[in-house]
Parts: C-alpha cells; structure tokens; sequence
C-alpha cells in the first residue's frame, strides 16, 4: 500500500443558496464532463451520466435525476444537523491513480464524505491515461473554484 494522497481544499462558505447555485449549474450544463459519487472507506463509486438530468430543489434537499429510477439526494439546507452538508470544498489531489486529479467535495455535520465529483483530468484521454497532459482540461475546475470557493486568508 502507498502513501496517503496529499490533498490540498479550497473551502466553500457553507451557504444553502451557494450549494444549490454551484450544484445546479454543474449538473445542468456540465453533467457530460463530470464523474460524480460517494466515496466510503473501502469502496468509491465513480458514475459518468449519458443524458441531461433533471435538477430540482425543495426543502433542502437538492435532486439530481437522469432516468426514471436513477437518481440521488443531497440534503443542502440547515447545516447544523448531522446528515446535511455542512462543508465543501474544491479539491486538488496528488498521488491516486494518476499523478493529480481536481474535484469537488461535500461532508455532513459528523464529517463524512457524501459526495466527490471529479472535473475533467489533463492526464486522462478518451481511453484511460492520456500520453501527455491537456492542460485545458482544468479550465472548467479553475472557472468554478475561481467563483464558488472562498478567498484564502493570509
């Protein structure tokens, strides 16, 4: 077994209406370039999705549905209580499957992962690892941790 991976966030101010709007916007006009799903000790379940879902939210809970059975749930409102997020954050991670990856996070009250969601990699091609990087690739996390994450204090 190697060594941890060395991950560096960028925080979210934990605000309902900012998860939703970031949540939303990806889902809606960016569903085709993510990979999205809950990562748990001993098991991280990485979906890619073939048509548009449908993005709701009422009472707190925000909805992403692409078939008529698929679908998942994320409590966004009230981040005091135990099961809804109360963090999230952009990610940058170094030493996993391939030399870095870029994503996005969300943990609960207690601190556990509810979902991961991977932007598209400069070292992965259309057919698993890439010969060399495309670096435009990032431009998708860069635009959206330039707008959604909270400055960094000095």
């Amino acid at each position: 077994m190697g060594p941890e991976p060395r991950i560096t966030y960028f925080e979210i101010e934990p605000r309902e209406e900012l998860f939703v709007s970031l949540l939303k916007e990806l889902f809606s006009s960016h569903w085709n370039e993510i990979i999205f799903g809950p990562s748990l000790a001993g098991a991280s379940f990485e979906i890619k999705i073939d048509r548009k879902p449908q993005v709701t939210h009422q009472n707190g809970t925000l909805t992403v549905r692409w078939t008529q059975g698929a679908h998942f749930h994320l409590s966004v409102g009230v981040p005091e209580e135990k099961g809804r997020v109360s963090r999230g954050a952009f990610f940058e991670m170094e030493g996993s499957c391939v030399p870095k990856s870029w994503g996005l996070r969300f943990w609960n009250g207690a601190g556990e992962e509810l979902l991961s969601i991977y932007f598209p990699n400069p070292y992965l091609g259309v057919r698993g690892k890439a010969d060399s990087p495309d670096w435009s690739k990032l431009k998708l996390w860069e635009e959206f941790r330039s707008r959604y994450a909270a400055p960094a204090h000095s």
